[in-house]
């Protein structure tokens, strides 16, 4: 009997994301699109994550249970396993809302020279309600102005041709953080890409609490980022990048990236981070990353406007 390939292979590592797990899997399952295969990478999870996976009897759902390797190498894993023409990302903590998929994979079945799409999407917290709502480029152009800037794409709401993948390569295990950054990076320096503009998806953020302990990890993210920008600089300048050119080379990230760069990217963090908690009512937060902001970098004048606007909230 031949066996019947998906349209669409949704892809989605989970790290002990048993909080969430339940409605993000529901929200993929009741899609009113429905040729696809979801394959969860259950990335050596320690809480209740692999009894709710097997919990499900859905044909459509691969399960592979591994031990911790880490988001890069998990995703990569999930593409070596994906039939399908289209490759959809899920994030194990986010919704996709029920006409995700329908939208997307018909946008780009009528744009057959788009590769990539992803959407607007709302903020959500802890429990589930709606803080705001995020507006992205639409446009191909205006796309390829801002990606040299920071990231233009929504990574849990983003759909490509597996077409693509063959032929710039999967995610690169080189990024800890930012590796879908890297990799729309890639593909937009070869294919247009776009984002639609209705709201299909919704991403989780994290508590007031936990922003404090994230700031490492914030660092870390926007020192990969940074890096992937100067990599694709490299890239459309000579063809090839450092990576490419000395691939078994070992990398000190904060060698490639100079001391004042570094600087600002952290000040950055502080301050985007001190806005953000400012939004969630976390005042007292806020107001000590507004201070480090302005610390890092007393030079930028918005770091000052938001610790003056902090000191005056009640």
């Amino acid at each position: 009997m031949e066996e019947i390939t998906p349209k669409v292979s949704v892809i989605m590592s989970v790290y002990n994301g048993e909080k969430y797990l339940h409605e993000a899997v529901e929200s993929i399952l009741n899609q009113t699109f429905k040729d696809f295969e979801f394959i969860i990478i259950n990335d050596g999870s320690t809480d209740r994550t692999g009894d709710i996976l097997e919990s499900y009897a859905d044909e459509r759902m691969v399960i592979v249970n591994q031990d911790k390797t880490g988001l890069t190498k998990a995703l990569n894993r999930g593409l070596s396993l994906a039939r399908g023409k289209y490759i959809a990302r899920m994030d194990a903590d986010d919704i996709s809302l029920p006409k995700r998929l329908e939208k997307q994979i018909q946008f780009l079945e009528e744009n057959t020279g788009v590769e990539l799409v992803s959407c607007h999407f709302y903020e959500i917290d802890s429990g589930g309600c709606q803080i705001n709502l995020c507006q992205l480029p639409v446009e191909n152009e205006d796309i390829q102005k801002s990606l040299l800037v920071c990231n233009q794409f929504c990574h849990g709401a983003a759909v490509f041709k597996s077409e693509c993948i063959r032929t710039i390569g999967t995610y690169r295990e080189f990024f800890r953080f930012s590796q879908d950054f890297d990799l729309w990076l890639r593909i937009a320096e070869k294919f247009k890409c776009a984002n639609l503009n209705t709201p299909l998806y919704k991403w989780r953020i994290n508590p007031p609490s936990q922003f404090s302990a994230s700031i490492k990890d914030r660092e870390d993210q926007c020192l990969y980022a940074a890096f992937a920008i100067i990599l694709s600089k490299e890239r459309r300048k000579s063809g090839q990048d450092r990576l490419e050119k000395f691939p078994d080379k070992q990398w000190n990230l904060k060698r490639e990236i100079n001391f004042q760069a570094r600087i600002v990217i952290l000040s950055k963090i502080y301050l985007l981070t001190s806005k953000a908690l400012q939004k969630r009512r976390g005042i007292a937060s806020a107001r000590i990353l507004a201070k480090q902001a302005c610390y890092c970098n007393p030079f930028q004048w918005e770091n000052w406007r938001n610790l003056l606007a902090l000191m005056r909230c009640v």
